[in-house]
């Protein structure tokens, strides 16, 4: 009876190509954080832009001011993107710690883990004060609507600021969650396990159709109503829908 040929080794990892991932990962996460920041404040001069020419009794068409307020939007959104891509480039050689399982010299497992429990206190402190301020940002809107009332400038003033400070909380996320995840990688610990990259595999092919649609109806919507000072709403629902979407999908493959 001939031998049944043997599974394929898991890739061998080594502490210097660890130490490699470790820097690249420190090198992009500000940027990584900075490009989301820019996508987060990208409508905001959309939004102010469309108040002022109601405001401004025809002085600023409305044509003028939404057309210049898509056109910085794009603008963010496309260096946001080149950021992303470039990012993308330097960690390209690094994507089997997130979708192949491998075997960690002794070494590497020791060094990571001494780093993400130097680091655990940092990561801690950034995601407390980033989600106080996300809390917070709420506040200077119902102060808007009690002391100004409906007045619609007062609000998308207000509303700038929310999504301003958003940013700020989303940047502190990023920057300790990507290190933090730099290190649940190289242990394969948390949604890094041999099951979960199989999962993950999965989800960002789910991603790839998903936010293409939902790119879709916004602009779809915006365009067709006028409604750009509301049809952000679509964004904040649709990532809920999504994280609710991908853990009933995670959850299914999981008892498969």
């Amino acid at each position: 009876v001939p031998d049944e040929p043997a599974s394929p080794r898991p890739r061998q990892v080594t502490l210097g190509e660890a130490e490699e991932y470790i820097a690249v990962k420190r090198r992009t996460a500000p940027w990584i954080a900075f490009a989301t920041v820019l996508c987060i404040l990208s409508p905001i001069p959309l939004f102010l832009f469309s108040a002022v020419s109601e405001f401004s009794r025809g002085s600023v068409s409305e044509t003028a001011a939404v057309g210049l307020g898509m056109v910085i939007l794009l603008v963010l959104c496309a260096i946001a993107v080149t950021i992303y891509l470039a990012c993308g480039m330097k960690t390209r050689p690094f994507t089997y710690f997130e979708t192949e399982p491998f075997e960690a010299e002794p070494a590497m497992r020791a060094m990571a883990e001494r780093e993400k429990v130097a680091y655990h206190p940092t990561y801690s402190k950034y995601c407390i004060f980033g989600t106080c301020i996300c809390i917070l940002s709420v506040v200077p809107l119902f102060l808007s609507i009690l002391i100004m009332g409906e007045n619609e400038m007062a609000l998308v003033g207000a509303l700038a600021i929310l999504m301003a400070a958003c940013a700020v909380g989303v940047a502190l996320f990023i920057l300790s969650g990507v290190r933090m995840a730099t290190y649940e990688k190289l242990l394969q610990e948390g949604d890094y396990t041999a099951e979960a990259k199989l999962s993950q595999r999965k989800s960002v092919r789910l991603a790839s159709i998903y936010w293409p649609v939902i790119v879709a109806v916004y602009l779809g919507y915006s365009f067709l109503t006028g409604d750009w000072q509301r049809s952000w709403v679509i964004w904040p629902v649709a990532a809920l829908l999504f994280a609710a979407l991908s853990a009933a999908l995670r959850s299914a493959w999981g008892k498969k």
